[in-house]
């Protein structure tokens, strides 16, 4: 049985992708019949996160962390005794991410860094990531005995495919969409600035969901917002909607999705609504999007034109990319499940 822990729980709204990612994770481990236990670790309650630490910290079975640098997570990596330890970071050891709060993240992860060597993490460490940039960051300062290059797990929500096709709104005004924790890394102002500087009358409406996280940087987003509503835009921002709702918000409008994000090491937002009417848009680059980007499914803005891509809008075609995608899930899903059970002794 795999243990997997979590600091966000199984909710998207309140964890974003990590909590789809482990959300996810169950769905395609029941699929293929693997035993598996998901244990919630408080971010808030230190008493409940060390009582969690001082069950498991001698147990022998496979162990998945989904963050390296949770204190809980710390705690496995150095103290643990698991000869099956996980580490599945999610885009926190990547360049972009690193830069964030790098001062404060320095002194953290030196201090990790001479931890790991003192206490032997690397015996027991095995470093599951989606790029091999995130894997060289991480062994800088956790080492490790293994690593592997693997995609996150993808879980597909069917859609009736009649649903997805030909929306009703048959108009070319655009209805652009943005979904993402409310962090400056996500990008959402960038896309408003340019919208702002550059006219561009096929849009109609602008949404944005997110889930709350950097007050200050909400003000920003509100106030660029509002001085696109105050030129006739009409606009909206919405927390805490869920896949499904933002599906029943947008199915029958002419919508393009539009992620902006500095860095992702997957795009779950970009997954769960491929299903819109014209291919989506995005400024970053991972393996995702460099397959749909080569399959002609997606768009990349570059330089942070992102009113040049939008004014340039293609249509989707929503059958291929439905298809394309759940084939690539499938792959990567057996490839993922082959690696997380490899790791057994």
């Amino acid at each position: 049985m795999i243990r997997i822990f979590t600091h966000v729980g199984l909710d998207p709204r309140n964890g974003g992708g990590v909590a789809t990612y482990v959300r996810n994770l169950a769905a395609v481990l029941s699929t293929f019949g693997r035993a598996h236990e998901i244990l919630s670790v408080s971010q808030f309650s230190k008493f409940f996160m060390l009582i969690s630490f001082l069950r498991y910290f001698l147990f022998r079975g496979p162990v998945l962390l989904n963050s390296a640098l949770h204190p809980f997570s710390l705690l496995m990596i150095l103290f643990s005794r698991s000869k099956n330890l996980i580490v599945m970071p999610h885009g926190e050891f990547l360049d972009a991410a690193l830069e964030l709060n790098k001062n404060k993240k320095f002194a953290v992860l030196r201090i990790l860094k001479w931890l790991s060597k003192c206490f032997g993490a690397s015996e027991h460490v095995t470093v599951v990531a989606t790029s091999e940039a995130e894997v060289i960051n991480f062994a800088k300062y956790i080492s490790v005995q293994e690593a592997k290059i693997v995609q996150d797990v993808v879980h597909l929500r069917e859609r009736p495919i009649q649903e997805l096709v030909n929306p009703q709104d048959k108009s070319n005004r655009l209805h652009v969409v943005m979904i993402g924790r409310m962090v400056r890394a996500k990008g959402f102002k960038k896309v408003l600035d340019d919208l702002a500087f550059q006219s561009v009358p096929a849009i109609e409406k602008i949404s944005i969901y997110y889930l709350a996280e950097d007050p200050a940087y909400l003000a920003e987003v509100e106030e660029a917002l509002g001085h696109l509503q105050r030129c006739g835009m009409d606009v909206v921002i919405l927390e805490g909607r869920d896949a499904d709702k933002i599906y029943a918000d947008c199915k029958d409008t002419n919508s393009i999705l539009v992620v902006p994000s500095e860095f992702e090491s997957f795009s779950y937002a970009l997954v769960e609504n491929l299903w819109m009417p014209n291919k989506p848009i995005v400024s970053f680059e991972n393996q995702l999007t460099s397959y749909l980007v080569g399959q002609g499914h997606c768009r990349l803005a570059r330089g942070n034109r992102f009113a040049d891509a939008i004014r340039s809008s293609e249509p989707a075609d929503i059958s291929a990319v439905h298809d394309l995608i759940h084939s690539y899930a499938d792959a990567i899903n057996k490839h993922t499940i082959k690696i997380l059970y490899g790791v057994e002794t």
